[in-house]
């Protein structure tokens, strides 16, 4: 416990077995450390205790191999304790996570994350049934390649705020939130998705979500600004700019069994010939909105229940 390592160069080439740096005490610190990393078996930095800090460190794994967010394999950091704080750090992957987030309670800001077909921040399930009380904020996240998501995330009570999210690569969805997600705060996202089917955001059977002051751009083929499905309760859409070009690209798209959503003081515009809303919920409350169209048979409201 109560260590500090920092400004250490560390270059690993072997084929798997050992992460570079790895931790199983608390309180330590691990800054401006430099890593390249090629294990296709383990990670670059694995948090497995509570209450360390990790920061400023520029992280490079090119391993990838095997199958994506699974714990080991390539990924830049993977907490798999509580209460650590991660943030300043410069991280580069091939075919893996950014940060690879196992357990609750921890905050991750002002990253700067670059993934080759991998998620940016994945937020999994298989330590515990949901990840909570997560604080994330001014992180800038590139992905490329096909279903590489910036954020993808099913848990309670966590606050996703300021952050830049731009995915190149088709199915890419820049925030990805999953069943049975709940009482999750979206605030002040800046994202940019440039391919087809690659959603702002994608909401599958979630309730209590509040989306607000976003802006929400989309370039691709039914690249929806924000998609809206399964079975969900009370999703508030408040004063979010949203933009999409591309052909089918809905600006806001909510599927059958949705009940009770909040739409005001929203900004949509589509320039293909996706319609600026369509909705097939129930019980929604949509005012002070502005919907503007500029393709073929694009509706500004298109009410279909």
């Amino acid at each position: 416990d109560n260590i500090n390592i920092d400004s250490n160069n560390i270059n690993m080439t072997n084929s798997g077995g050992a992460e570079a740096i790895r931790i199983t005490g608390r309180n330590n610190t691990i800054f401006l450390n430099k890593i390249n990393h090629s294990s296709t078996s383990d990670d670059a930095i694995s948090v497995e205790a509570n209450r360390n800090i990790i920061h400023s460190n520029v992280i490079n794994t090119t391993g990838g191999g095997g199958v994506n967010h699974v714990l080991g394999g390539g990924h830049g950091i993977v907490l798999d304790s509580l209460n650590n704080t991660v943030y300043l750090n410069n991280i580069s992957t091939n075919s893996r996570d950014g940060i690879f987030v196992r357990l609750s309670n921890n905050t991750i800001h002002s990253n700067r994350i670059n993934t080759i077909t991998g998620t940016g921040i994945f937020f999994t399930v298989s330590a515990s049934p949901t990840i909570n009380n997560t604080l994330m904020f001014n992180n800038i996240i590139n992905t490329t390649g096909s279903i590489a998501d910036g954020i993808n995330l099913t848990g309670f009570n966590n606050n996703i705020s300021l952050n830049y999210i731009e995915t190149r690569g088709a199915n890419s969805l820049a925030i990805r939130l999953n069943s049975p997600s709940s009482n999750n705060t979206f605030f002040n996202n800046t994202i940019f998705t440039n391919d087809a089917n690659s959603y702002g955001f994608q909401l599958t059977s979630v309730q209590n979500i509040s989306i607000s002051q976003s802006g929400i751009r989309t370039t691709g083929t039914s690249g929806y600004g924000i998609y809206v499905s399964g079975t969900t309760f009370n999703i508030s859409l408040q004063s979010n700019n949203i933009n999409t070009s591309g052909s089918y690209a809905h600006g806001i798209f909510i599927d059958r069994n949705s009940n009770g959503s909040v739409l005001l003081y929203n900004s949509v515009n589509t320039s293909g010939d996706g319609d600026a809303l369509k909705i097939n919920g129930s019980n929604t409350n949509i005012s002070h909105n502005n919907f503007e169209t500029r393709g073929n048979a694009s509706y500004g409201a298109n009410i279909i229940s």
